[in-house]
């Protein structure tokens, strides 16, 4: 069977993957959801950030990384599984387009939405205009790990149950972050969770302190890296193990 051209599969595929995320009900309202929330949190909680540090560090890294879990995740978490148990991935490659590519596609569009509903949670909830273009810098390389190893899960997932299955060591990997917000000594456990530098380098630009999540920036650089590659470690693996299923 003739392969199609790659770069071509993917633009198709990518145009495909946002038309649907952006027609999709439960997509939908999960983004409303979490532009609410962070307009809620900012309109209702106002004072108690002006005074309080370690507070104020905990609603910006939630901002930070809530978009990433709440409507990334539903791209590459349960989509793929959905898509899965359809059976389009075998449609799909039938026609020619490799497992590989629909991956790298969903993870595009998870990573450009996200990216933009971060940037919109931000503005919501007050941050500096001028801080945006870097926030939305920080969430399109920070949320990469998180993205990605929640793509490796939706390649395992066949059905719905499994999926949710999935879902609930990611958020609490997610929550990890926020640890150094509420006992500051334990900061290191934010420092281990896969969204720890989306949101520890998100409440630096917003908050101006560097270790305001418990954690430094080596520590945050070193997050960035290590997750990256364990994350693309775990899709690579996810990858066989899904070809050799429909093998």
């Amino acid at each position: 069977m003739a392969k199609v051209d790659g770069r071509r599969a993917f633009g198709a595929l990518l145009r495909r993957d946002i038309g649907c995320t952006l027609r999709n009900a439960t997509c939908l309202a999960s983004m409303v959801f979490a532009v609410a929330a962070c307009w809620f949190f900012s309109s209702t909680l106002g004072e108690f950030i002006a005074v309080d540090p370690l507070f104020a560090a905990f609603i910006m890294a939630f901002i930070a990384f809530f978009p990433t879990l709440e409507a990334g995740s539903i791209i590459t978490l349960f989509a793929m599984g959905e898509e899965r148990a359809h059976g389009t991935y075998e449609v799909m490659e039938r026609g020619g387009v490799r497992l590989r590519t629909i991956v790298e596609a969903k993870v595009a569009t998870s990573v450009l939405i996200g990216t933009a509903l971060t940037v919109l949670c931000f503005a919501v909830a007050g941050a500096a205009p001028e801080r945006l273009p870097l926030l939305a810098g920080i969430a399109l390389v920070g949320s990469l790990p998180f993205l990605v190893l929640s793509s490796g899960c939706g390649l395992l997932s066949h059905d719905q149950m499994r999926t949710n299955l999935w879902a609930w060591p990611q958020a609490i990997l997610g929550l990890m972050s926020l640890v150094g917000t509420v006992v500051p000594a334990w900061g290191f456990i934010g420092a281990l969770s896969p969204v720890g530098f989306l949101a520890a380098a998100c409440t630096w630009t917003v908050t101006g302190d560097p270790d305001a999540l418990g954690f430094p920036p080596l520590a945050m650089a070193a997050n960035l890296i290590v997750w990256s590659a364990l994350s693309l470690l775990w899709l690579r693996c996810c990858l066989k193990r899904a070809e050799r299923d429909q093998s």
